[in-house]
């Protein structure tokens, strides 16, 4: 019996830590011009590797609007493994090429994040983010998900 206390207790303080964790990392995305940004705060004690596969900014297709690479930040420091890897924040960026009819139009357009924090022994499993971006009359507004 008492095994199996133990073992609850055990359970119930590693879904405390995880539930921690997910607080306490945030995305926010914003357009401002011509530019997408997308800022991800890494919590303390973690860092999130340059690796495309699970660290990106996409959006939906939309006719009018082209969305440019991804610009990485200047900085960080390698790995063992030569990998990049970020500490306490990251900002990607994509430039937009908007139609003249969409920005008098307006227009709504799904961001998706996606990320992959890690700690020096191990990595979380990847996420996705999805934001929903309304852009009315060359203002755009942001609604989270």
């Amino acid at each position: 019996m008492e095994v199996v206390v133990r073992i609850i207790l055990l359970m119930i303080l590693m879904l405390s830590i995880l539930q921690l964790t997910a607080e306490t990392k945030q995305v926010e995305v914003m357009i401002k011009g011509d530019t997408l940004t997308a800022k991800i705060d890494i919590p303390e004690n973690m860092h999130l590797a340059k690796q495309e596969d699970f660290v990106y900014v996409e959006a939906d297709s939309l006719a009018g609007l082209k969305l440019g690479d991804t610009i990485w930040p200047e900085g960080g420091h390698k790995d063992d493994l030569g990998i990049i890897n970020y500490e306490n924040e990251i900002i990607l960026k994509r430039s937009l090429k908007i139609s003249d009819d969409l920005r008098t139009t307006g227009f709504t357009l799904k961001i998706y994040v996606g990320y992959q924090m890690c700690y020096d022994s191990y990595c979380e499993l990847p996420e996705e983010l999805e934001f929903e971006v309304k852009y009315k009359c060359n203002k755009p507004e942001i609604e989270n998900n």
